[in-house]
């Protein structure tokens, strides 16, 4: 478990003083990228103008963005590989349980202002039946409701999926995901999934370049937001995970859904507009 660089207690409002603990439980991985000139054909072969290799995994890239923001304290719990190892042990309940466990007791027992160890915990929708459990143990808590909990659905292959989506607060989807289960626009997709979650979730689902939505289902309002309009895409990697930095951000500091979502948006437009996470979060007008 490490921490990188948050603020909130319920969903609802928030003590300015405290920080906001988020921890994220995922895997980590080192992205390779390669710069060409142009887009490859099919096929065919070209040489790289450069090589860049960077920390990767979707956790571990929104937690960096989160890191950027104001009182901002993310935690990290992944998996993680030798250099030479070409896959991925996922992590497993028992693993995650000794942790956890471990840092609740240690933050109650350091922070006698702080009433909840974690602000807000994400999970990525991977090893679903480790995942489903460590949900459920997050679920016995007593501090349980002052904690929200989002996972995220990106690969619609991976067995299961469905089962962790009705133990979330809030829920993110993947354009890919959502066209893996037969649909070609996120509001349409969001609405059908709506009544698999829980009464009080937030669904969200990014759209590329067109945009995202978020479907609220305490009120059942379908919210739309457009992408960012920049010149050029320079570098994508990421984009999705930032969005959801945005979110877990916006929503921590009691931004309505509607809010979330363009912020979200102008957040995940920036970062394809420049290489890397680094002041991403500086670039932003505002965040209100």
């Amino acid at each position: 478990m490490s921490q990188k660089t948050s603020n909130m207690p319920s969903q609802s409002h928030h003590h300015q003083s405290l920080p906001l603990r988020i921890l994220a439980v995922g895997s980590a991985y080192e992205d390779t990228i390669l710069y060409v000139d142009k887009f490859p054909p099919e096929d065919g072969k070209q040489r790289a103008q450069r090589v860049e290799k960077r920390r990767g995994g979707n956790s571990g890239n929104t937690l960096t963005v989160l890191s950027q923001f104001p009182l901002c304290q993310p935690y990290f719990m992944a998996s993680m590989a030798s250099k030479e190892a070409s896959t991925i042990d996922e992590l497993t309940f028992e693993e995650f349980k000794r942790k956890f466990e471990g840092v609740c007791d240690e933050a109650a027992m350091n922070d006698l202002n702080q009433d909840v160890p974690f602000n807000w915990i994400h999970f990525e929708g991977r090893n679903t039946e480790e995942v489903a459990k460590m949900m459920d143990h997050t679920d016995t808590k007593e501090w349980r409701n002052r904690c929200i909990i989002s996972v995220e659905l990106e690969k619609p292959h991976r067995k299961g999926l469905e089962d962790l989506m009705h133990r979330a607060d809030v829920v993110f989807f993947s354009k890919v995901f959502a066209e893996g289960k037969g649909y070609d626009r996120a509001g349409d997709f969001l609405q059908v999934m709506g009544p698999y979650c829980k009464k009080t979730a937030s669904l969200f689902c990014t759209w590329g370049s067109s945009g995202a939505s978020c479907f609220h289902n305490p009120t059942q309002k379908l919210f739309s937001a457009s992408a960012l309009p920049i010149p050029s895409v320079v570098d994508s990697v990421g984009a999705g995970d930032t969005f959801i930095a945005g979110v877990i951000y916006g929503l921590t500091q009691g931004m309505p859904p509607e809010g979330c979502l363009r912020s979200a948006c102008e957040l995940a437009g920036r970062k394809c507009a420049q290489v890397g996470f680094e002041k991403v979060v500086e670039k932003m007008s505002q965040f209100n």
